[in-house]
């Protein structure tokens, strides 16, 4: 790959250098080059004769000759020019998201998620072994050796950017899982903008927004709900609560801190972040406007 940020700015790889990403075993090959576009001021990406990309063996392809071609019209007629297109309709409203998974079998991987594994011994699976409510659950499996911590992980690709959210999910996590959730607003292009965020490590132990805030049992079926404005109700903070049978009071966190320019959710994720052996089950994700 050829990375370049027409702005000027430095590219960055989720928060790391070039050469940070490189030494987690990402884009050995690739490098960081302006890609010399003949004009792209004028829709023109043609590469000039000098491209870097040319030179690690890209292939420029005619876009004339891209798509179906229409057979040539007999001598003396011409083609009719199209009528012009209708703008296209709006975008679809964003969809809550309500998943316990009750309706996929043992062993299926996730439905309507994007899934990064690096192999087939750390992966998540849906699973009747455990379950918060009814017969089924996710059950994420880390293993030692893996080349990037973060995998396995899966994301819900959230859509909404206004109104006040609430998100919600059981998590039972065994002895030695690094297991966190967070939501991020990642533009097209562009390095992700940090939202609400919790993890927890191998003993228990809870972090969120990067202070501690004691440990919640394991083995044992947690409840988390997060609340965050969006568009002009975002206020750069946001509330965790967090429950689980025999705990008394629940533990409510307020005013927690996120990045200031959050305001939408594309990126709704779930990510064992281990490098040693461990196992997690998740229930019941759910992320919709919160009533009023």
């Amino acid at each position: 790959n050829v990375y370049w940020d027409a702005s000027g700015a430095p590219v960055t790889f989720l928060g790391m250098t070039f050469e940070q990403w490189q030494d987690k075993g990402q884009d050995q090959n690739s490098i960081i080059a302006d890609p010399l576009f003949v004009d792209p001021e004028k829709d023109d990406f043609s590469l000039r004769p000098e491209s870097p990309a040319l030179k690690l063996g890209f292939e420029p392809t005619d876009p004339v000759k891209i798509g179906p071609q229409l057979p040539p019209l007999p001598a003396g007629l011409a083609r009719p020019v199209p009528a012009a297109y209708p703008p296209p309709p709006p975008p679809p409203p964003p969809q809550p998201i309500d998943d316990g998974f009750e309706l996929q079998r043992p062993g299926d991987k996730p439905a309507d998620v994007q899934l990064f594994e690096e192999n087939d011994q750390a992966v998540i699976r849906v699973t009747d072994e455990q379950a918060a409510s009814g017969k089924h659950s996710l059950k994420f499996v880390d293993i030692a050796g893996q080349k990037v911590s973060y995998a396995p992980h899966m994301v819900y690709r959230g859509g909404f950017n206004e109104g006040v959210l609430e998100g919600s999910f059981d998590l039972r996590i065994g002895p030695g899982m690094v297991f966190y959730h967070e939501w991020r607003d990642w533009p097209a292009g562009g390095q992700y903008i940090g939202g609400p965020s919790m993890r927890i490590a191998g003993d228990g132990s809870l972090t969120v927004g990067g202070a501690a805030f004691g440990k919640v049992p394991q083995d044992k079926w947690v409840h988390f709900e997060i609340v965050c404005g969006l568009g002009e109700q975002a206020k750069g903070t946001y509330q965790l609560t967090v429950t689980w049978e025999g705990q008394g009071a629940p533990l409510v966190l307020t005013d927690l801190p996120c990045a200031p320019k959050f305001k939408a959710i594309t990126w709704f994720g779930f990510v064992a972040d281990g490098t040693e052996p461990g196992v997690a089950y998740l229930d019941n994700v759910k992320l919709k406007p919160r009533a009023e």
